[in-house]
This record gives structure tokens, C-alpha cells and sequence, in this order.
């Protein structure tokens, strides 16, 4: 189980956690602000692709930034 997201030059975020629930996580904001991300995110750490299954656009990497990354903590602090 994934228990955390950690972001940097990844879409809108410059260098960002996200802690999960091993219940359920909520994650509520505004539009355009990069909810949708931290799936996408997941996707691309796990995968190489984004949601759709297509392949990585450069434009996921945030401007200012040389390349994106995603780590995944997992349960047993992998």
C-alpha cells in the first residue's frame, strides 16, 4: 500500500508530500491546482505513463525545473 507521494517539478509542483490514509484520503482544492496530479504522479512512478495510458509529455515538467520526479513510500517504507 502507498502511504505517501512526494513531488518535485512534477506539474504544478514545485516540491511536494502528500500523506495517505491506509483508510481513504481525501483531497479537495480548487480548480487547476493539481489534484489530478497526484494521480498522475502515481501513474507515472509506477508505470512510465500518465492515466491515459499514453506516453510522458515533457509538459508534465515544471517550468524552472530540468526533470520531474515522483517517490512512492509504500507501507514498509520502501
Amino acid at each position: 500500500m502507498i502511504t505517501a507521494v512526494h513531488m518535485r517539478g512534477f506539474g504544478p509542483h514545485d516540491d511536494c508530500s502528500v500523506r495517505l490514509s491506509a483508510r481513504a484520503t481525501r483531497v479537495q482544492g480548487p480548480s487547476e491546482c493539481g489534484k489530478s496530479t497526484i494521480v498522475q504522479a502515481v501513474c507515472f512512478a509506477l508505470w512510465g505513463k500518465p492515466v491515459d495510458g499514453l506516453r510522458f509529455e515533457p509538459a508534465w515538467i515544471r517550468d524552472g525545473h530540468d526533470v520531474a520526479t515522483v517517490d512512492l513510500e509504500f507501507v514498509d517504507k520502501r
